[in-house]
């Protein structure tokens, strides 16, 4: 049986379970934010411009000024696309959870999570994913492909683990 709050201390079958039950708690948010598409693509369109326009902001600077402040426009799309990464991934897993207080604790539904067989952080995070999280990830690791190969950057093995943990701590920053 799993117990509720111990995700963190969980052998290799319980996280494989919590891996399906994210899976599955992400296709119905997928569905239900296919109920509303002109909506759904308002919003993916409204993201890609977003990260174009910073983007052409920042050539724009640097296009005047090849080097500001002792940075390069690589340097500075470097930081830009791993901030971009942390965002996606902010986005897809944690977005829901700054209505704790306001949805749960206020109205007094958090005893709901409480007698499910999940822990209640993770339903909290599971209940409202953003795609366009995806679309900010996903041009996210564009953007650092791309700054990177302007700086030379080789992406060994030490690497890679020290930039997948440096992104994935971005999130509790």
């Amino acid at each position: 049986m799993y117990s509720s709050g111990h995700i963190f201390y969980c052998n290799s079958t319980q996280i494989l379970h919590h891996m399906k039950l994210y899976l599955c708690m992400a296709k119905m948010n997928f569905k239900v934010m296919k109920q509303y598409k002109f909506d759904m693509i308002v919003g993916a369109l409204s993201t890609l411009l977003m990260q174009i326009s910073s983007i052409i902001f920042l050539w724009t600077i640097f296009d005047n000024v090849k080097v500001f402040a002792g940075w390069t426009y690589s340097e500075v799309l470097l930081v830009y696309g791993i901030f971009t990464l942390c965002r996606g991934l902010n986005h897809i897993f944690f977005d829901n959870l700054w209505i704790i207080g306001k949805e749960f604790i206020r109205r007094g539904t958090f005893d709901i999570l409480l007698v499910r067989p999940a822990n209640e952080l993770f339903q909290i995070a599971g209940q409202k994913i953003q795609i366009d999280g995806v679309g900010t990830f996903i041009l996210g690791i564009a953007i650092t492909k791309v700054a990177a190969d302007g700086l030379d950057l080789k992406l060994g093995f030490a690497n890679a683990c020290l930039s997948f943990s440096g992104i994935f701590g971005g999130e509790y920053g």
